[in-house]
């Protein structure tokens, strides 16, 4: 068996009594779930891609067509991306806050809906190697695509430049006034035009370069990544140090006592939660428990908290799984005294911004995951303002762009976004060819029912296993049995 084989406990379906989106009392929340004894991350990536989620060790896929409130896993091109105004405006309150240290008013702050955590799960853990800094500096800056330059004729802007005299009242001398004059106008631009191509003859640049020079004065816009450089200052009001610490790192651990105490404020203030519901021991043995095993492609691949350190204090944390072909936003939570940063948004950015960096080093790695998206709970729609972004089709597991999807959402909470003409992958997978282990022993599912007998329930439920994690995992997860 090699050392990063994912090794996992199914469990099968089960129904919550609550729901944290609806909030209904009688909610019908249907999950599917199991126990990641070991997880590699080219297989959690895999099972991300087939609507999978996790929470620590325990992974769980919502069944959408029965569960109250569908999650629809949401993924956005980073490398695509472009911040929208209200984006823009929140980098904007961030660098000026540094800048001076001077709050938004309210009237400032944009409205940009919902919050980054999903409350109903807590923070994660997975083991991971201590050089993702030094991979992360080896990166570069990725900017985005100058948008295409647009022009509008001058004509557009300006008032016109004649008006027929009053005295004027014939149809027919109105259209001659203006047509003797339009020529003229043109006839003095191209004039204007021509002693400058002569001036710059004179220089010895030609038509051509004298273009490219003038194309070279337009100002590009700025990237993401321009954007989030913080202003220079000789003297900020406050400094903001971002921090990308693998979990279980001596650095993580010496700051675990500062990022629970943002952790216990947050879940209290914002979501509620009792004192009793938010203690470090609980915190604490959820973030030592890690599922997944280590990656020789990519030493960069594993569970992160990327902290938000102002002016040295820790104000939000955001955990992040770094995989080989996505970085998964799993869980956000900041100081609720820096609740008029909107930290929310502007740590989303912050990530997209990483994954660009990262693709640099493994172009696969160029999409950002959001979690689910929950159309029926407008809370959670906020995931759907980063474009461009998919849907994951709950039928054939294949992308769909969002504004495909949202149509189909207005009228019915479940839905397939794919096309009819494309097949459904929730064919079934011949279970004899699921690997198991059992006893210590590896071997396929049919190898094992000839060793041992194994009752018609057993038989169903690793035929259910297999049609939810799809062909690829179940033929190379190990799926634990019981004698």
């Amino acid at each position: 068996m090699d050392a990063d084989t994912s090794i996992v406990e199914y469990f099968g379906e089960s129904i919550s009594s609550s729901c944290g989106y609806c909030k209904t009392t009688d909610p019908d929340k249907f999950t599917h779930g199991m126990w990641a004894h070991k997880l590699s991350t080219e297989d959690y990536n895999a099972l991300l891609d087939r609507g999978w989620r996790r929470s620590g060790k325990y992974l769980y896929k919502p069944t959408l067509n029965r569960t109250c409130c569908p999650q629809y896993t949401i993924r956005c091109d980073a490398n695509a991306f472009k911040p929208t105004k209200k984006h823009k405006r929140v980098l904007k309150i961030v660098q000026d806050y540094l800048a001076t240290g001077k709050q938004p008013n309210k009237c400032a702050i944009p409205a940009t809906g919902g919050d980054r955590a999903e409350s109903h799960e807590m923070p994660l853990t997975k083991a991971t190697s201590n050089s993702v800094v030094d991979t992360l500096k080896q990166g570069t800056v990725a900017t985005c695509e100058p948008a295409a330059e647009q022009t509008t004729a001058a004509s557009e802007n300006k008032p016109k430049d004649h008006v027929a005299p009053k005295e004027v009242c014939s149809e027919d001398a109105a259209k001659t006034s203006t047509a003797t004059r339009q020529p003229r106008l043109g006839k003095k631009k191209e004039m204007r035009k021509q002693r400058a191509l002569q001036r710059l003859a004179k220089k010895g640049i030609d038509a051509e370069t004298a273009q490219n020079m003038r194309l070279a004065k337009v100002p590009q816009p700025k990237s993401l990544e321009d954007r989030l450089e913080q202003s220079p200052s000789s003297k900020p009001a406050h400094r903001l140090e971002i921090r990308c610490e693998p979990v279980k790192s001596a650095a993580f651990k010496g700051t675990l006592t500062e990022s629970f105490s943002v952790y216990r404020r947050y879940q209290m203030t914002i979501h509620h939660d009792a004192a009793t519901d938010c203690d470090k021991g609980s915190f604490v043995d959820f973030l030592e428990k890690k599922p997944s095993s280590s990656c020789a492609d990519f030493a960069g691949f594993g569970s992160f908290h990327q902290q938000y350190v102002l002016d040295g204090k820790i104000i939000a944390v955001g955990v992040l799984d770094i995989l080989p072909r996505c970085v998964s936003a799993k869980y956000f939570y900041y100081d609720p005294a820096y609740q008029f940063l909107s930290l929310g948004t502007y740590s989303a950015l912050v990530e997209i911004a990483l994954v660009r960096k990262l693709a640099k080093i493994v172009p696969a790695l160029r999409w950002y995951y959001m979690g689910f998206y929950i159309d029926s709970c407008p809370k959670m729609r906020y995931k759907g303002r980063y474009l461009p972004s998919d849907l994951l089709c709950p039928e054939t597991f294949t992308w769909v762009p969002i504004e495909k999807c949202l149509p189909k959402l207005a009228v019915s909470k479940y839905a397939r976004f794919a096309s009819n003409d494309i097949a459904s992958t929730e064919e079934d997978t011949n279970i004899d060819q699921v690997i198991v282990l059992c006893n210590g022993l590896v071997s396929t599912y049919e190898a094992l029912c000839q060793l041992k007998n194994r009752t018609v329930q057993d038989g169903a439920e690793v035929q259910e296993y297999a049609r939810l994690v799809g062909s690829t995992c179940a033929k190379r997860m190990l799926l634990y049995r019981q004698e």
